[in-house]
Formats: structure tokens, C-alpha cells, sequence
């Protein structure tokens, strides 16, 4: 995800401290109902005392972030997108394995990467969608396709209720070598962990020899 905080809201008449959630697309604030507003058409009104004030489409939000409240506001103003996220940049190329996902590759060739189904080795981005956990027997294999210097993106489902837990995930990846070093939404309802080589089980470069 992108920034989450338990902060002082004010906004259409309450005032409240709440969990609030900066994602992809939205802003989510857990009030009773949650709301979720979408980050598209919304204004930076003031940064001011540790607030961050907004205009919304549904009014003006004040949330207390302290020193915070700046970084919030670059993102909200500056929000980026969800390839930016996962480090694909213009001319990747990318291997998507186990799923398909139409608005994903769309993006993909948006940005004029190359997409393959099939690790040749050597993958600098790889995707894998884990469905099960017996799905994540495939780490040790995918690790052997994947370039010392490559990520692998273990995608799976979000909520403490996930039949893949963040939990499983690590420990598949660290039996198979790898460490986690970050994790992002992927969409609303899916996360995505990368996990990369550890630099001491690297092969050395040749101007390192």
C-alpha cells in the first residue's frame, strides 16, 4: 500500500481520530461508514501546522498528520501509478506467470515493455500469482530463472483472511533463497511482494573479481 496513519479528521461534520489509508487510486478513511474517495480531481488546499486540508469532491478534509502531513500531500498531488510502483520502466521487459490480468498488460504495453508467459532465465521482472500455497512450490524453480540483479513479485490475496498469508509467502521465499524487501498494492483487492537475491549470494560482477 501506499501510507496509512491513525490521525485526526475533520470532514463533513465529524471529527474524529480514524485510520486513514492513502492507496493507488483512492484515499480511504475509516469512518462508520468508510469512505473512500478517489484521488483524481482532488486539491491540496493548505500544509499547514501539521494539517493537511483537501478539497474533495464531497467538501473540504482536514487530517492531523503532523510531520507527515508534506509527504502526504507530494503524494496525493504527485500519485504514482502502479507500474511506477513496481519498478517497471519504458522498454522492460516483463514475465508474467500463472495469471492473466487484461488491464495489467494493458498498462504494460502502454509503456512499450515486452511481455513473455515464459521464463527463458535471466528474468530481471517476474510475476507470479499464488493462489493456493501449494502454489508457492514454484518459487524454488521461478528463483532459477531469475537474474542475480531481477525481482520476483509474488501476487496473491489481500486481508488477514487470504488463503496465501503474507506469512507463507516469506517463508516459501526465503526456502528458496530470496528475501522480501517490499510490498505494494497491485489492485484493489490483490497485494504484490518482491523479493529479490540476498547481495551475499550474488554472483560476483567481473569488476568486482
Amino acid at each position: 500500500m501506499g501510507r496509512e496513519a491513525r490521525c485526526r479528521v475533520r470532514f463533513s461534520g465529524t471529527n474524529q481520530v480514524v485510520d486513514v489509508y492513502l492507496e493507488s487510486t483512492h484515499l480511504v478513511i475509516h469512518t462508520d461508514p468508510p469512505r473512500k474517495l478517489p484521488l483524481a480531481g482532488m486539491k491540496i488546499a493548505s500544509i499547514e501546522g501539521g494539517w493537511l486540508t483537501l478539497a474533495t469532491s464531497t467538501g473540504p478534509m482536514a487530517l492531523q498528520l503532523g510531520d507527515e502531513a508534506g509527504k502526504w500531500g507530494r503524494s496525493i498531488a504527485n500519485p504514482k501509478t502502479r507500474l511506477d510502483k513496481l519498478g517497471i520502466t519504458k522498454g522492460a521487459r516483463v514475465c508474467v506467470v500463472g495469471f492473466e490480468d487484461q488491464a495489467f498488460e494493458e498498462e504494460l504495453g502502454a509503456r512499450g515493455t515486452s511481455v513473455t508467459r515464459k521464463p527463458k532465465g535471466q528474468e530481471t521482472l517476474l510475476f507470479f500469482m499464488a493462489y493456493t500455497p501449494r502454489d508457492l512450490d514454484h518459487l524454488h524453480s521461478l528463483r532459477g530463472q531469475l537474474h542475480d540483479d531481477g525481482a520476483l513479485w509474488v501476487i496473491r490475496e489481500k486481508g488477514k483472511d487470504s488463503v496465501v498469508s503474507e506469512a507463507a509467502s516469506r517463508e516459501a521465499a526465503i526456502a528458496a533463497g530470496l528475501v522480501d524487501v517490499k510490498v505494494v498494492s497491485f489492485d484493489e483487492t490483490r497485494s504484490a511482494e518482491k523479493y529479490v537475491v540476498p547481495l551475499a549470494k550474488r554472483a560476483p560482477k567481473p569488476h568486482d573479481r
